[in-house]
């Protein structure tokens, strides 16, 4: 009999359904807790398929697992954000698979549910395996491990000591002692020795996703603004830059995937599933300039309808216009540049060290070739000071691109803010949301200015004629006019939303006129 392995991505639902309303715009500093009850029963009352990042932590150690054991192994994926199950509903998939042993994954938000489970699993069955890994476990060993009910948790890069706690499983061997985890002993902690990097990242299979239903994933809005089938990639491993906010799970170095493997993967998701929108999540696509030229060549050979989408966040000033053209030839139509602050002196107490002159430039002439430009940003640093936050905002507004994200700064357990702000005793220290901004680790601004610095960065930046036109007369080489105009109403739509403003009596007259032309000739998605 093959040895029974699930592997379940945790998340808590609960939590999660609270920050969907925080951002739907029903919410104000006066909450009305029967239209908060509405929206929730009614957002709890449907099981279709929410749409979610694939798991392709967890698809990548079952792919791994299953090149090394083959049919010594029986594998399953549970993947609770996808499927919206509580812990009960996980519990109940888990009893139909009685499973030998049980992996769990999660983000340091969702470390509860985490918690929460293991002591289920264990109750119904104390003879399964329960191990834990994924960026919780790697962030936070010491409290993850603590837990009695986990017989492991692995930290760091997990391949090859999933393959040793399956070999001590088969074995009937006990996990404590494996390279790369941590385990509760003596009644205390022990960290065992870090496991060695792959450093041949192109003998990784690709992820296992024909263990999942993988149209099930395209069921909701991309950031094109259409349901498209759609996949993750993830073609390199770590980041050479010491920003203070940032994990160490892969350590300060990049491995990158050769590009023929890169590309041979995302010929397979096209091949076997039809999929020519890919998302690539990658820490940094551009730092190595040579590799993504190449990449670019490959792909651009296969002569598809491909269209790249890159989410993980660029880094602005070391773009390169040579490998700009290449990504657009081989159809690139989206990216995302990290910027986080335009202050200067935050950018160096986080570490980033941002050119921002450079920076400006790169997304100023990535706006110009046609390609859609989103940027990343961060508020409320600690010590960050509200005329420091205005200057992102401002920093923004004076460029030419097409969308941004105005995020909440929150610690991860692990990383050198985390440290900082323990250090400064500035709020509790608890990994959040990063669009739920109900605590601040700023003491410089009150959250009422908090607030009101986001929705004025807001409306500032979007209801702009002059970004509304040139949006309007973006010429791209893959998105059509009308892929355009709809992608900008719905990030207006977001806008009024997240501003309270119900109708546009709420818009400043003189953008009516602007904001008319985008709306004019398109469909809204119902998912909208």
């Amino acid at each position: 009999m093959p040895l029974k392995i699930a592997l379940v991505q945790v998340v808590d639902m609960e939590r999660l359904y609270e920050v969907f309303y925080r951002i739907s715009g029903l919410i104000t500093l006066t909450t009305d807790e029967n239209a908060k009850k509405r929206f929730l029963e009614q957002f709890k009352s449907t099981k279709k398929p929410m749409h979610a990042q694939y798991p392709i932590g967890i698809l990548a150690l079952a792919a791994y697992a299953r090149k090394k054991f083959k049919n010594k192994v029986e594998l399953h994926i549970i993947d609770m954000l996808q499927r919206r199950f509580s812990v009960d509903d996980a519990m109940a998939e888990l009893d139909k698979i009685s499973p030998d042993l049980v992996g769990l994954s999660a983000f340091s938000s969702f470390s509860g549910a985490l918690h929460s489970l293991a002591a289920r699993i264990k109750e119904k069955d104390p003879k399964c395996r329960v191990v834990a890994g994924g960026a919780y476990c790697s962030a936070s060993s010491l409290r993850a491990a603590a837990d009695p009910n986990l017989d492991c948790v692995a930290y760091g890069e997990g391949e090859e000591t999933f393959v040793e706690i399956i070999e001590k499983v088969l074995k009937g061997a006990s996990l404590k002692g494996t390279n790369g985890t941590a385990h509760f002993e003596g009644g205390k902690v022990v960290i065992n020795n870090p496991r060695p990097m792959i450093e041949d990242i192109d003998t990784l299979p690709f992820p296992a996703v024909d263990l999942i239903d993988v149209p099930g994933y395209w069921g909701n809005l991309s950031a094109l603004a259409q349901a498209n089938p759609w996949m993750l990639t993830f073609n390199s491993r770590g980041c050479p830059y010491h920003c203070i906010y940032c994990h160490r799970i892969f350590e300060k170095r990049t491995r990158f995937m050769s590009p023929k493997r890169t590309a041979d993967e995302i010929m397979y998701y096209n091949k076997t599933y039809g999929i020519e929108e890919f998302h690539v999540w990658d820490d940094i696509f551009n730092l190595d300039i040579k590799r993504g030229i190449e990449l670019s060549k490959l792909i651009a050979k296969k002569k598809k309808n491909f269209r790249f989408l890159y989410l993980g966040g660029l880094r602005a000033d070391i773009m390169d216009k040579n490998l700009l053209t290449h990504m657009i030839k081989a159809g690139c139509c989206y990216i995302c540049y990290a910027v986080e602050s335009a202050s200067p002196r935050v950018q160096k107490l986080i570490h980033k060290n941002l050119k921002l002159t450079k920076a400006a430039e790169a997304i100023n002439f990535t706006s110009d070739a046609g390609v859609w430009v989103n940027t990343y940003n961060m508020l409320g640093f600690p010590t960050e000071t509200k005329d420091e936050m205005q200057k992102t905002i401002d920093y923004n507004c004076s460029l030419k691109h097409h969308s941004i994200r105005l995020f909440k700064v929150i610690p991860q357990e692990g990383t050198g803010l985390y440290d900082m702000i323990a250090s400064m005793k500035v709020g509790t220290g608890e990994s959040g949301f990063y669009v739920d901004y109900d605590e601040l680790y700023s003491k410089e601004v009150t959250l009422k200015e908090f607030e009101e610095i986001v929705r004025n960065g807001w409306q500032k930046f979007y209801f702009n004629s002059e970004r509304i036109e040139r949006t309007l007369n973006m010429n791209s080489k893959v998105l059509s006019k009308d892929e355009i105009k709809l992608m900008y109403a719905i990030e207006l739509l977001g806008v009024m939303n997240r501003c309270g403003i119900k109708d546009m009596s709420g818009i400043p007259s003189d953008i009516l006129p602007h904001i008319a032309r985008i709306f004019h000739g398109i469909s809204l998605p119902q998912t909208a």
